[in-house]
Formats: structure tokens, C-alpha cells, sequence
């Protein structure tokens, strides 16, 4: 990029070429140009910028156009970019309102985010949701975007929203309101959500009692969630974290992926370290007993138990 600036002159001879050079560009390489340039550039610069970009066919909405009128802080030619049909659209409104809401321009962000709220789409889009927050704060209206925040909690079980929601709190409502988001938790319907959310948190034996109270639903597939969760764990909870990689191994044989074989040997190894420390199975089988019923269902998956007798 610095090379790059420096080759390109500001000559009245060079402009088409940085417009070519932005028009053409197909993979975003120089996104950071005009950002980087618009000091040198000044208003009259990123004018005839916008011009000679326009004469080689850059259509409203090309990002050249956008970061130009961006620069020029020039809200209203950056929204007149995008046909009404577009600002329905709650990405498109969130990132127009975001403009309004950095110029001060709060009240006419809220327009735009509930123009797109009325094509029912922005109930799904995250960046519809925290725009609207910072915009409500924007104006002042605290308690509806801590509404929001709670309610965008309860949908994804996020936690910055959950954060947010809580740090805006007096003393002792934090406590209590952190105790309902746990109810949410509890019953929330997608459950690997919400043993993503106890781990990460962090509340671990929370964690853990939902592992052991939903043993049966654990399907495996998502090891990303379920590898990280049982070694977050096994230090104090291994039952709970035995049953999180039991279903790994589970996954991995039932589905016949054979290469993530050497990783499920690793987890019925870690299982069998684990039953070492675990007083109460709470009804559940020992190792013994799973590693016989892993035997009797998957018998025949030879590459496994040639990779576990190693």
C-alpha cells in the first residue's frame, strides 16, 4: 500500500489511473486507499475522484463511491447510493443509520431503521439490532435499548448483550437480573447454545448440571463447542465433561468419519483418565460399560480399535 502510494501521483495525468485502479479492482485489494488518501486528497481531490471513477462505470453502491462520499462526510450522497428498495434491506439501514447516528443525526437514524423494520426482516439481522441500541441511547431512550439488549439475549444468548444489559444496572439489580438470563438459558430450545454460553460465561457448574440433566440429547457433531466445553470441564466437573466427549466418540463412529477417528481415540482415552476421578455416575454406565456398548454397535469399525489398541 505505502509503495503503492507513492507511485501514484496526483497529477491531472494520473487520476485515471487510481480511478482504474479502484473501478477494476474485483478481490477489495485496495479498499484502504481512499481512507488513506483522504488527507492528501482534500474535498476538491475526492470531487474529481467521484468524477473520473463515474466516467470509467462505477454504478451507485460501488464501494469507491461510498468510501468517497464517506470521506467528504457527505451523508446524504452516500444514502442516495442505495434505491429505497435497498434501504429495506437491514444491513444496508443499519450501516446508513450508523452514518446518521456518527453526524448527530440520531432522530432521522431511527427513521431509517424502522423504514427496514417494517419489511419484517430486521427481527433477524444483528446489525439491525445494534445499530438500533446506539441509536436509542443516542436519543436518550435507555430503557428501550435495554429492552433490546435483553431481547436480542434471549434470542442468541449473547453475551456482550448480556453484559451490556447488566453493566447499565444499579447495585444488586445486576445480581438478580443475571439470575433470570440463567432462566434463559435453562430454557432455551437450542441447547448447544446454551452450553456455549455456561462455558464461556463463565458458570461451570451451571455448566455441568445442564451437561449431565440433558445426557442423552449431546449429538457430537459440533466439536468445536463440545472439545473446548469438557476441557473447560474435566478439572472439577469430569462427569459432565466425560458425557461431552462420550459423544464425540459416538459421532465419529456413527457417522463412519474415519478421519476424525485418531481424535475420538484421544477422547475415550481422556474418558478413562477421567472415570478415575468420578465418585457418583449418577445412573449413568462406567466406562466399562460404554466402552462394551461402543462394542457391541461398532464392532466392525476396525480402523477405530486398531488406533485405540496402539
Amino acid at each position: 500500500m505505502n509503495r503503492l502510494l507513492k507511485r501514484i501521483s496526483l497529477q491531472a495525468t494520473r487520476w485515471k489511473q487510481l480511478a482504474d485502479l479502484l473501478v477494476s479492482d474485483g478481490y477489495g485489494q485496495f479498499e484502504a486507499l481512499i481512507p488513506a488518501m483522504k488527507e492528501a486528497l482534500g474535498e476538491q481531490g475526492l470531487q474529481r475522484l467521484e468524477q473520473e471513477c463515474r466516467d470509467r462505470g462505477a454504478h451507485d453502491g460501488h464501494y469507491a463511491l461510498l468510501q468517497i462520499a464517506e470521506c467528504r462526510g457527505d451523508v446524504e450522497a452516500y444514502m442516495s447510493q442505495f434505491d429505497p428498495r435497498q434501504l429495506q434491506w437491514p444491513s444496508i439501514a443499519a450501516d446508513v443509520a450508523a452514518h446518521l447516528l456518527a453526524l448527530g443525526r440520531a432522530g432521522q437514524a431511527l427513521e431509517v431503521l424502522d423504514r427496514a423494520a417494517k419489511g419484517g426482516q430486521a427481527r433477524h439481522s444483528p446489525e439491525w439490532d445494534d445499530t438500533r441500541i446506539a441509536v436509542l441511547d443516542g436519543l436518550g431512550r435507555t430503557d428501550e435499548a435495554q429492552q433490546l439488549r435483553w431481547q436480542c439475549f434471549g434470542k442468541t444468548l449473547s453475551i456482550p448483550h448480556l453484559r451490556a444489559y447488566l453493566e447499565r444496572l444499579d447495585d444488586f439489580e445486576d445480581v438478580e437480573a443475571e439470575e433470570r438470563a440463567f432462566k434463559v438459558v435453562a430454557e432455551h430450545p437450542m441447547r448447544l447454545l446454551a452450553l456455549q454460553f455456561l462455558v464461556a460465561w463463565p458458570a461451570l457448574p451451571r455448566a455441568a448440571r445442564y451437561v449431565i440433566e440433558h445426557w442423552q440429547e449431546w449429538d457430537g457433531e459440533a466439536f468445536e463447542i463440545y472439545g473446548p466445553a469438557a476441557e473447560r470441564l474435566s478439572g472439577e466437573h469430569p462427569l459432565a465433561a466425560t458425557l461431552l466427549l462420550r459423544a464425540m466418540v459416538a459421532f465419529a463412529l456413527s457417522m463412519g468419519r474415519a478421519t476424525r477417528y485418531r481424535y475420538a481415540v484421544q477422547h475415550l482415552r481422556s474418558c478413562e483418565q477421567l472415570a478415575a476421578a468420578i465418585d457418583d455416575w449418577q445412573g449413568i454406565d462406567g466406562h466399562e460399560g460404554f466402552l462394551a456398548r461402543l462394542r457391541e454397535a461398532y464392532g466392525t469399525k476396525w480402523s477405530f480399535w486398531l488406533l485405540l489398541e496402539e
